[in-house]
């Protein structure tokens, strides 16, 4: 009965299926129910005593099994469901019975790093980032990331933050358009920086950051005794979607020698069109 549905599944993609498909309902319950009998064959095999608790291949030989790599068109229905197989084919089962190593049986599993390292690196190609000078993670969300992104910064322009804290720091100064999400405060208060010390940056009518009046305020936070190290510009505004000119904040940050961040958590996306994509550039520098 499988193999029937998934041989079904050839021809459709995820385009064919809810929410992009309104009339693909017959089509995506069929999919989902393919989907929850993978889950139900897993956990019948994973709590018999009997079976592995892992099926274990290096990833290096993983790597060599399985096709990570991105395609150009959508990937069948019937790829995506044989993908699933092998994912849970390979993974720990840490609700095993025999399974005694960590407390939680939460899901772990190696080909999601894989698949993780492929996706990143494909990313970073989008962007523009060479070969040997780019890397990233998976993030939670965007105002974790802007946590991540300050923290990133203080540790490049002082390390010695990591074992001592801020006792041998100078008053660090950190901006960010007027219009950016409060995270980026939020960061500076959770790293010692203090939220005083995050300044707004005036945006135009259109919602983005002035490079003039930047600049006018890292001259200004010299002059009263703070080191400038931080500009958050942001790529899609919550308040207007508005994408700040990336490229000349970049040439300010060269200048006064300050890491660019990007909040492009809402609007990111854009790289991927070859229409939008201009409103990122300067995202690679």
């Amino acid at each position: 009965m499988l193999l029937l549905i998934l041989n079904a599944f050839n021809n459709f993609s995820f385009l064919d299926i809810l929410p992009l498909n309104r009339s693909g309902w017959l089509t995506t319950e069929m999919f989902i129910k393919a989907v929850v009998d993978l889950l139900l064959e897993f956990i019948k095999e994973t709590n018999n005593p009997n079976t592995k608790v892992i099926n274990f291949h290096h990833p290096t030989e993983l790597i060599a099994k399985l096709d990570l790599r991105i395609p150009i068109n959508p990937t069948s229905l019937q790829k995506v469901i044989e993908d699933c197989k092998e994912v849970l084919k390979y993974q720990v089962r840490t609700g095993h019975p025999r399974f005694f190593n960590q407390l939680s049986t939460g899901l772990d599993l190696i080909i999601f790093v894989l698949m993780e390292k492929e996706i990143i690196e494909t990313m970073c190609e989008i962007v523009g980032w060479p070969p040997g000078k780019r890397d990233g993670i998976f993030s939670p969300g965007g105002a974790i990331s802007n946590l991540y992104a300050v923290n990133a910064a203080r540790h490049y322009m002082f390390p010695r933050c990591k074992a001592i804290g801020m006792v041998e720091t100078p008053n660090l100064a950190m901006f960010t358009s007027e219009d950016s999400h409060y995270s980026i405060r939020g960061a500076a208060a959770l790293v010692g920086i203090g939220v005083d010390n995050c300044f707004p940056i005036p945006v135009d009518e259109k919602g983005k950051m002035i490079p003039s009046k930047l600049e006018e305020e890292v001259i200004l936070a010299k002059k009263n005794g703070y080191v400038p190290f931080f500009v958050c510009a942001v790529g899609g505004t919550t308040v207007y979607g508005a994408f700040d000119p990336i490229n000349e904040i970049a040439n300010i940050c060269k200048k006064y020698r300050m890491w660019l961040h990007v909040d492009a958590a809402w609007g990111g996306g854009i790289l991927l069109s070859k229409k939008h994509r201009h409103l990122a550039n300067g995202i690679e520098k």
